[in-house]
């Protein structure tokens, strides 16, 4: 009776041991189910994810080309701002047409993804709102934007608002394409303010605008073209004076614009800008050019970011055989074109202007929190610039503000300061002075 129980004693072990080895087993072949299953479903959200990626990528260049065309006649500076020329020179400060929030990161990986073969095919038809507010000019734009594969078309009408001698609110309809790596956009604008839709026709501005390109990983090329009526400052008395009159003339304006990279170590970044434009006035026979340029340099560390640029503005007259202009009209830059920050007051018109520029920002809630977006920061400007008569002015400004980063990488940034006579300066922007373009 014994030897019996003891055999089924052993019996039952034997049993137990093989029914945990099964089931052991068994939990093994569910876990790795369970992981297979789970793995397949991570891969087709992230293949979803990769393609609504280079849709959006294409979404913001279409926005980024009919900024860019409408800044042409509002007067953007190489600070981003606009000025008193009345003719944008697209630099430091707006967005890049391939990747526009790239303003504190790198986009060297972006314009990579742009131009590599597509292995799955991509078609989008749809009604779009695009809005530009990284800085001035602000606008909005709406249409139906239709994209297959690597072509796109934009069909739009919108509104931009820009800040030059006077504040100047414009409606524009046109048309924005790209294939690939060109693109190219043609608008019609009228100026609804300053308000002259009483006047007669010859006093209304309104003007034509296109402008093609081509885009690469580390350089673009925009050859921008205006034609029209356009407000401008004409001059009352002789070449000294420095009385003015606003009006408005047919105007012809011509460019190139290059915007680069020059290093993208992720911590550190640094870009540049040059743009060249021609103007012409046919019934005054008034001849002139604008030259501008801007090198920003960035440091990004998680509690600080150090920004630093250099950026110059040069403009004259050309005058053919011995024959003066039947007219003259105001030209150069103002400091506030240059520097972004207004004293709300009439400055002088410089044709030379060379600017160093730095910028401090500080995080101070990071250093308990990790993902805290609120900044101080100081800013300094020093430099000069040369008016008509050839007159040298120091002009330096100074001061501090706060912001608070909206999305990761770009912050609302205000500002207040002094200037060298001063007088107080104020800055605000959704994008700090001193950003990159590509």
């Amino acid at each position: 009776m014994d030897e019996f129980l003891l055999l089924k004693k052993i019996t039952t072990k034997k049993m137990m041991r093989n029914i945990s080895r099964e089931m052991r087993r068994y939990c093994v072949l569910c876990l790795l189910l369970c992981a297979g299953v789970t793995g397949y479903a991570q891969s087709a959200q992230n293949t979803a994810g990769a393609s609504a990626s280079v849709v959006s990528k294409t979404d913001n260049a279409v926005a980024d080309h009919t900024v860019a065309a409408s800044g042409i006649a509002t007067g953007e500076t190489p600070g981003g701002n606009t000025g008193a020329d009345g003719h944008a020179t697209d630099t430091a400060g707006e967005k890049s047409p391939d990747n526009p929030q790239s303003k504190n990161s790198g986009g060297t990986a972006s314009h990579d993804s742009a131009n590599a073969p597509l292995d799955f095919h991509v078609k989008v038809s749809a009604f779009k709102i695009i809005s530009q507010y990284y800085g001035l000019p602000l606008s909005v734009r709406f249409g139906w934007f239709y994209r297959k594969e690597d072509f796109s078309v934009f069909p739009n009408a919108g509104f931009s608002f820009s800040v030059a001698d006077t504040p100047v609110l414009d409606t524009s309809v046109g048309l924005a394409l790209r294939k690939k790596s060109f693109f190219w956009s043609g608008y019609a604008v009228y100026d609804i303010v300053p308000f002259a839709m009483h006047k007669k026709a010859a006093d209304q501005a309104v003007y034509g605008i296109t402008s093609f390109g081509f885009s690469f990983p580390r350089i673009k090329v925009t050859m921008p073209l205006v034609a029209g009526r356009l407000r401008k400052n004409e001059i009352i008395g002789d070449e000294w004076s420095t009385g003015t009159a606003p009006t408005v003339v047919t105007q012809v304006s011509a460019g190139l614009q290059l915007d680069f990279f020059l290093a993208d170590l992720g911590f550190f970044k640094s870009t540049g800008t040059a743009a060249f434009y021609y103007h012409w006035i046919p019934k005054a026979a008034f001849h002139y050019y604008t030259v501008s340029a801007a090198i920003p340099a960035s440091f990004h560390l998680y509690y600080v970011d150090i920004a630093f640029m250099y950026s110059l503005f040069h403009t004259s007259t050309v005058q053919y055989g011995k024959a003066a202009p039947f007219r003259r009209y105001a030209i150069g830059q103002t400091q506030s074109g240059m520097t972004g920050r207004s004293t709300f007051k009439t400055q002088v018109l410089f044709k030379d202007m060379h600017l160093f520029s730095a910028e401090f920002r500080w995080y101070p809630a990071r250093i308990t929190a990790q993902t805290n977006g609120f900044f101080l920061s100081l800013f300094a400007d020093v430099g000069f610039g040369i008016t008509e008569r050839r007159k040298r002015s120091l002009l330096y400004e100074a001061g501090g503000g706060l912001g608070y980063n909206l999305y990761d990488s770009v912050p609302l940034t205000f500002q207040v300061g002094f200037n060298q006579k001063l007088q107080p300066v104020f800055y605000l922007s959704v994008v700090s002075r001193l950003s990159h373009r590509l």
